[in-house]
């Protein structure tokens, strides 16, 4: 099984930087350069994103509550990058995200062959609006603690765009 997921994780490490370089760098400052805004730059690129998640064999709840986790993630990696003035702590933010989702627990039927662990299929019938309601609670509170973890100034996993000090010449 290992064999199977060291091609998974170097693909998904170049879907990851992929969609990063495009929303959050490509897309992200061209519309910066051109819109004083964030809700032009910051705004469009994350509605694109997202919008490209939606699924066509699960339920107009199922898909609401999934795309308003990935919404929240979506902001959650601009606000990182705008943070950091670089793509790193989001690429790395993003690739986490998406290798718990396809090698830890899948809801996604065409992942299930490579996660240790499968869920009811968010494609399948079943599913009440409670449980997205509850979907969706749990991936804003997912991205409230990752901006907590990588952006607050006493935890231990915070990212900044400061320059560690060189060596002293004195």
């Amino acid at each position: 099984m290992a064999a199977v997921r060291d091609p998974i994780a170097t693909l998904t490490l170049l879907q990851t930087s992929s969609e990063e370089v495009l929303f959050r760098g490509y897309l992200l400052r061209g519309l910066a350069n051109r819109f004083r805004s964030p809700c032009v730059w910051a705004l469009l690129p994350g509605l694109l994103f997202t919008s490209l998640h939606w699924s066509g064999g699960s339920s107009a709840a199922i898909n609401a509550s999934v795309l308003v986790s990935i919404a929240a993630f979506a902001l959650l990696l601009t606000l990182v990058v705008y943070a950091t003035g670089n793509l790193g702590a989001a690429l790395g933010a993003h690739l986490g995200n998406n290798l718990t989702g396809f090698l830890l627990i899948s809801h996604q039927e065409s992942y299930n062959s490579f996660a240790l662990f499968t869920a009811k299929p968010l494609e399948g019938p079943g599913w009440m609006i409670s449980d997205a309601i509850l979907i969706a609670l749990i991936g804003i509170a997912c991205s409230l603690l990752t901006i907590v973890l990588l952006l607050h100034p006493r935890s231990p996993l915070r990212v900044s765009a400061q320059v560690p000090n060189g060596p002293s010449t004195a």
